[in-house]
């Protein structure tokens, strides 16, 4: 699971907190834009790459056939 939204201020980061089920061990964070402090870890720092909007990010378990989770931040 990738979290609930997230509002967070323009230039600022956003600390995750993901989470997978079943046999899965991990998994790989994505978004349009912006980046991770580190894609494969869980609890990786996002730091937008758009000064207001909302952004979809998306933790894909790196077990195939496995759901994708996604949640959002919202920029102010």
């Amino acid at each position: 699971m990738a979290g609930n939204p997230q509002t967070v201020c323009a230039g600022s980061s956003v600390q995750l907190n993901g989470s997978v089920f079943g046999s899965a061990t991990g998994g790989i964070w994505s978004a349009p834009s912006g980046t991770f402090s580190d894609v494969n870890s869980l609890s990786a720092t996002y730091t937008p790459g758009i000064t207001s909007g909302t952004v979809i990010l998306t933790l894909t378990p790196n077990v195939p056939g496995s759901c994708i989770e996604t949640s959002s931040v919202e920029l102010q």
